[in-house]
């Protein structure tokens, strides 16, 4: 049935006339042996028009049974238009499989008012297992691209101190509309590029010796030239105990401080970064 969830996604209102058409298309040929015993009668017109409209009732109600068995199915093939869901198919050939059932657990339940929240909650979590996952593998070249963004990121949404903390901490409760219409598909687009870069050429596991030597005393040279405390880093291990101002100030000057830093060393901070504590700076 994958044509009728296509036809579905792509052209709801016509997989319903051809739900309606077919079912009471299906009536009308029932009714017409009746039809025509009643020759030139006034019920010949009833007669037929009764079992279409029925039975075409009765094809839009299996149709919305079939969209509710398919929900999942049906936002995937949505899905599959961002490129962040194609890497991930790309990496994972079975994360399809895996969104479906979690959406069958996490949102199909959910009370109708309930399912915004618990698809974004689903979305967090789904996107965010393979992008924390791959970060830690990105090549420096990926991370600078997100570095990048990272600052723009935080750049729009400084007023939005809240906001900005969800952004960061990744959050259900951060929506992309939160963004600028401008930064929302680069947001999209950055994490389909560390995912496909780090599935394509993965960051070696252990950093060159000339990188990780030294590589703390440039970090902690770098916040002090563009005149920022070094011990903001220790802070930005501890975010969500910061008031949000804070908490956004300080994320805002690491990103600048990684944006200014040899390509080598900001993608093997931010791979540190990820996935170590904070005592490996």
């Amino acid at each position: 049935m994958d044509w009728l969830i296509s036809l579905l996604v792509w052209h709801e209102t016509w997989a319903y006339l051809l739900a309606w058409g077919l079912a009471g298309a299906i009536g009308a040929a029932l009714a017409y042996p009746f039809v025509k015993r009643l020759g030139q009668s006034f019920w010949r017109v009833p007669v037929l028009i009764l079992p279409v409209v029925i039975f075409g009732q009765g094809g839009g109600m299996a149709l919305d049974s079939f969209k509710a068995r398919h929900e999942a199915d049906i936002l995937l093939q949505h899905l599959r238009q961002q490129q962040l869901f194609v890497t991930i198919l790309e990496v994972d050939p079975k994360a399809a499989d895996h969104f479906r059932e979690a959406y069958d657990q996490q949102v199909k339940p959910a009370a109708p008012n309930k399912r915004p929240g618990a698809m974004r909650a689903l979305g967090a979590s789904f996107v965010g297992q393979y992008f924390e996952a791959l970060m830690m593998k990105a090549p420096d070249d990926a991370m600078m691209r997100m570095i990048g963004h990272m600052r723009r990121a935080l750049a729009a949404l400084k007023g939005k101190p809240t906001a900005c903390m969800d952004y960061l901490m990744g959050r259900p409760a951060f929506v992309l509309n939160d963004l600028p219409p401008e930064l929302r598909q680069a947001e999209l687009d950055m994490k389909a590029d560390i995912i496909g870069a780090a599935s394509r050429n993965p960051a070696p596991p252990v950093a060159p010796a000339e990188v990780s030597k030294g590589m703390g005393e440039r970090f902690h040279a770098k916040y002090r030239d563009l005149g920022y405390d070094p011990a903001d880093i220790e802070r930005f291990f501890e975010l969500d105990q910061l008031p949000p101002e804070r908490g956004c100030v300080v994320a805002t000057e690491l990103f600048e401080v990684l944006g200014q830093m040899d390509p080598r060393d900001a993608g093997e901070l931010m791979r540190v970064i990820a996935g170590k504590p904070v005592d490996a700076i």
